[in-house]
């Protein structure tokens, strides 16, 4: 701005059919999983310098994405710099270093007497998942101590065999996230917020995983990290935490020749199970947490896919029953329409180790994978499928919160009206008796089942 260097724009973005395997967890070191370009000009002087983007184009299989990917990331930046030099120029600023202290500032103070709120001890949580052959643990300690707070993932498990290790400073995101969902969702994202929260795990574990250890499935561990924060925190502020939920995406990975067009294919989607629910509200069903990320239409994977999506719709009774209702689950089918073998690559997680409740809340569904032919297909790792083919997914659901008997007896009708629920779980999981005929919540058998 004005001849001055004030800012430093950056983007980050998952790049398509990157890496040795392509999307997978089942890689046994980061060397498969990428390309590791050290820090370096990737523009000149506004040139391009091309022996860059010829040694990215010659180690992907799909050039023209992901160099494409690559010039909109820069765009990117540059929209956002030209933004602000108009911000700087709107308001007659020389940079933006005054502003940014007194927002950091602020953050930080406000953070901090909300940490002072809390009454000191340490509060723990363990959270159990599939992993590949064997489970795996996250334990979280979260240590109150007067303004600051430290996450402590001391017992988690140690490192895996394939993809899904986690960096700390991934591990360090999704903690600080938890505590600010939790504590203080008001409060702006920044420096100042984070200084006043610290996170520990030990070096070389499940969470603290060291180079050349695998992490293109990091999600299936790291995005559990906010629940376990959450569970710890439930203990002191129970109004302010939402259950486990499903957490990890289901990220669904095919390529194959495309009959369509006879050129290499290959494409990932993410879909999303149910979150879980927290006082007074019903989780979400089929809606990304903590990533946010947002479903892929049906029709938009048939056409950048040779894949008919034969089913997708929501999965009755995989809301884990509470007072508030955990969020549902989806039900997908695809089927591959290929000529040739496809490659399928499913990470996925909590088909052993359902999404539990909090305050007396009911687990959520657990997932399930399986397939027309009945082939032997485990998630997160890869596998040729043959044309025809149909894959069903079942998604988890989230976590109840509360105990189920004191949900409200219409709120249960207006589950099973709406096929959320079955009569059959009505009957059971709340206690709530109704008679379909009439659709109507039958007073003296509730009463007497409670």
């Amino acid at each position: 701005h004005k001849g001055r260097a004030v800012a430093l724009f950056a983007s980050c973005c998952h790049a398509l059919d990157i890496g040795g395997r392509g999307l997978s967890a089942d890689s046994r070191s980061v060397f498969e999983e990428g390309l590791m370009i050290p820090v370096m000009k990737l523009h000149d002087a506004g040139e391009p310098v091309e022996p860059i983007f010829e040694m990215i184009a010659a180690n992907v299989r799909t050039p023209e994405e992901v160099l494409g990917d690559l010039h909109s990331q820069i765009i990117g930046n540059e929209v956002g710099g030209r933004q602000l030099a108009g911000f700087l120029a709107e308001f007659d600023l020389e940079d933006i270093e005054a502003l940014s202290d007194e927002i950091v500032g602020r953050s930080e103070r406000a953070l901090r007497q909300r940490i002072e709120e809390l009454p000191d001890s340490t509060y723990t949580y363990r959270i159990d998942l599939d992993g590949f052959d064997e489970p795996i643990r996250i334990d979280c300690a979260v240590q109150v101590a007067g303004d600051r707070l430290l996450v402590d993932f001391t017992g988690t498990s140690g490192p895996a065999p394939l993809g899904i290790n986690v960096g700390l400073n991934y591990t360090r995101a999704y903690a600080t996230y938890g505590i600010k969902c939790a504590l203080a969702p008001d409060i702006p994202n920044n420096e100042g917020t984070f200084s006043t929260i610290d996170v520990a795990a030990p070096e070389g574990c499940l969470l603290n995983a060291k180079p050349p250890s695998a992490v293109g499935g990091r999600h299936l561990v790291g995005h559990f990290v906010p629940s376990a924060v959450m569970g710890a925190l439930s203990q002191i502020l129970p109004d302010k935490v939402i259950a486990p939920g499903f957490d990890g995406l289901w990220d669904t990975h095919v390529a194959a020749e495309d009959p369509r067009t006879g050129r290499y294919m290959s494409f990932t989607w993410f879909a999303a199970g149910g979150t879980g629910a927290l006082k007074g509200q019903d989780g979400l069903s089929a809606t990304a947490y903590p990533s946010g990320i947002a479903g892929t239409p049906v029709e938009v994977i048939e056409q950048l896919a040779p894949l008919v999506i034969r089913r997708r719709e929501l999965r009755p009774d995989s809301g884990g029953a509470g007072q508030a209702r955990g969020g549902l689950g989806q039900v997908w089918e695809i089927e591959g329409n290929t000529e040739k073998p496809f490659q399928f690559s499913g990470l996925y997680e909590r088909i052993d180790h359902p999404a539990p409740g909090l305050q007396g809340g009911l687990p959520g569904g657990a997932g399930r994978l399986s397939n027309s032919l009945d082939m032997p297909i485990k998630a997160k790792l890869t596998y040729d499928l043959p044309p025809g083919i149909v894959v069903r997914l079942d998604m988890p659901g989230g976590g109840g919160f509360g105990p189920p008997q004191l949900r409200d007896p219409e709120r249960v009708l207006a589950d099973v009206r709406d096929g959320y629920v079955t009569l059959e779980a009505a009957r059971n999981d709340y206690g709530v008796a109704i008679d379909a005929a009439s659709w109507t919540v039958d007073a003296d058998d509730t009463q007497q089942l409670r």
